[in-house]
């Protein structure tokens, strides 16, 4: 909460990757700008999409914020947010490859990691991480990247991720 309020301070909103009565959700209170409206309306049908104007209806369990926006605004968000939160949570920014001259903020819980769940899903699976091949795209692909067996890159990842990639 006290992270929606300080991007509230800045003229920004998240979209809040949660969960609400067991099902998954993506909320958000009201459009910011031109790239929220253009993500919204890139989704429709969605029904993980939510709109709700009362806080009281955003999930309960909190995944991801992830704000849209210019990387400068965006840059600023997350220096303030990390001032803030210097610990508890972990940060990318990213540019957003559906969206014109657009870049997306992700913030999420320190111990949010892809890569830890990838042990515990071969763990119930019973294999191991060697057995396991990864697509990715962005740079919070990176630490599935570090783990797993086959690392494949597709067309439109970022650099970074391609050059870590085994195809």
């Amino acid at each position: 909460q006290e992270a929606i309020s300080l991007s509230e301070a800045q003229g920004l909103s998240p979209f809040i990757l949660g969960e609400q009565n067991d099902f998954d959700i993506l909320a958000y209170e009201c459009v910011k700008n031109s790239m929220m409206e253009k993500f919204v309306h890139q989704r429709k049908g969605d029904k993980r999409l939510h709109c709700s104007n009362d806080k009281k209806n955003l999930p309960k369990k909190v995944y991801v914020l992830n704000f849209l926006g210019k990387k400068e605004h965006l840059e600023k968000l997350r220096l303030n947010l990390l001032q803030r939160f210097p610990v508890e949570i972990r940060t990318n920014i990213v540019r957003e490859i559906y969206i014109e001259d657009c870049y997306s903020l992700e913030v999420r819980d320190h111990r949010a990691d892809k890569s830890i769940m990838v042990y515990t899903l071969c763990h119930m699976l019973d294999t191991t991480v060697d057995n396991v091949v990864y697509f990715g795209d962005e740079l919070n692909d990176l630490d599935m990247f570090e783990v797993v067996g086959k690392k494949i890159a597709v067309e439109n990842a970022h650099e970074s991720v391609k050059s870590k990639a085994d195809e």
